[in-house]
């Protein structure tokens, strides 16, 4: 089972370019749904065969400090 991970640079304190679409990608186990939370959006994506995932984050005005929430749940 592989754990739900992220790069090293997502993380708390970080900053996006306002106004551009922002792409995120990890790891997860292999056919998980990964789910993205971010400025009361949802994106999802399903983990391949080598548990790679990515989603494309809308472009985002400048403010903050906003929350981006990420979680993976395991095919069954």
């Amino acid at each position: 089972m592989r754990r739900l991970s992220l790069p090293a640079f997502i993380a708390d304190g970080m900053v996006i370019q306002r106004g551009a679409a922002f792409p995120l990608w990890g790891r997860a186990a292999p056919a998980a749904q990964v789910t993205v939370r971010f400025l009361d959006k949802t994106y999802r994506a399903q983990a391949d065969a080598g548990g790679a995932w990515r989603v494309t984050l809308d472009p985002a005005d400048a403010g903050g400090p906003f929350t981006l929430r990420v979680s993976a749940a395991e095919a069954a």
